[in-house]
């Protein structure tokens, strides 16, 4: 099986232990989270400028690290 890597760029990054209902996509789509949601147990805003950590802003801690990637590059 070959290898596909992502090509492009995430923001709002949200992580639920369920499958969210269709409006509860629809209500989430392009916009930040507003936590806290049920289920939701990593919500990564991506808002860092540099590194490659990513900060959990649930209740839950899980911070995160990229690998593989360039990392966070100066973004506002």
């Amino acid at each position: 099986m070959p290898s596909v890597y992502f090509d492009g760029e995430l923001d709002d990054i949200g992580i639920w232990n369920r499958a969210l209902t269709a409006s509860e996509i629809a209500s989430n789509y392009n916009q930040s989270f507003i936590a806290p949601q049920d289920g939701l147990i990593g919500n990564y805003k991506a808002d860092e400028t540099d590194g490659t950590d990513l900060l959990d802003n649930s209740s839950h801690g899980n911070d995160a690290v990229l690998y593989g990637s360039n990392g966070l590059s100066g973004r506002d």
